[in-house]
């Protein structure tokens, strides 16, 4: 976002009728790269904090309090990616990876980079899903 912000302060962008319209023809990939990353981060960071809320939080009442919380911080926060959507409201973690992905590979088709950062991305990513079994145990086993 804040390199499309600077685009649009140095005058890049043609006229449109509306900052939607603008974000549609002229940085597709860029609005919804914003809001994939701001989902995956929030992922990220609830299996992470509920993870460690499990673990160590000894107490049985407090440790569901505070997955509780988290999970309802989580929900308040796809609710605002929801209300923004340009994609429609209807199953957002499913249309928004995609979009992503689909508009990734558009670029990456023009540009090595965008190719690059796509192949660590689905490296990156088949990795976490393979060890997930691994994770699971060792959790389980009480480490």
């Amino acid at each position: 976002s804040t390199l499309t912000m600077g685009a649009l302060t140095l005058g890049f962008a043609h006229k449109t009728k509306s900052v939607g319209d603008l974000l549609d023809r002229e940085y597709s990939l860029e609005w919804i790269a914003v809001q994939f990353f701001f989902m995956s981060g929030l992922g990220c960071f609830v299996v992470g904090s509920g993870l460690r809320a499990w673990v160590t939080i000894a107490c049985p009442i407090f440790s569901k309090a505070s997955l509780g919380m988290i999970i309802s911080a989580t929900l308040l926060c796809l609710a605002f990616v929801r209300d923004t959507a340009r994609y429609g409201n209807d199953n957002l973690l499913i249309k928004i990876p995609l979009q992503f992905v689909k508009f990734l590979f558009q670029r990456a088709k023009k540009d090595g980079m965008f190719a690059l950062a796509l192949v660590t991305c689905l490296f990156t990513w088949m990795y976490i899903v393979m060890n997930v079994p691994h994770v699971w145990t060792w959790l389980a086993a009480g480490n």
